[in-house]
């Protein structure tokens, strides 16, 4: 059974395990790090969010968004 993928790291090592070409390995390696990248941005821009408006107000919308 494969194992899973947490981390950047543990992308890198289940990728050194494929017979696949260094250079498709480097671009790959790269675009999972700009997505990482990304997400650490979009997780930075909602917690400042949510310390602004207060998680309360938050939580309270997301419970109206999943209950219609």
């Amino acid at each position: 059974m494969p194992q899973s993928i947490y981390n950047i790291e543990d992308f890198e090592e289940r990728l050194s395990e494929l017979t696949i070409g260094t250079e498709d390995v480097q671009n790959l390696l790269e675009f999972v790090r700009m997505l990482d990248r990304r997400l650490k941005f979009q997780q930075q821009k909602v917690d400042i969010a949510a310390n602004m408006l207060g998680h309360n107000i938050i939580n309270e919308c997301l419970l109206e968004i999943d209950h219609g």
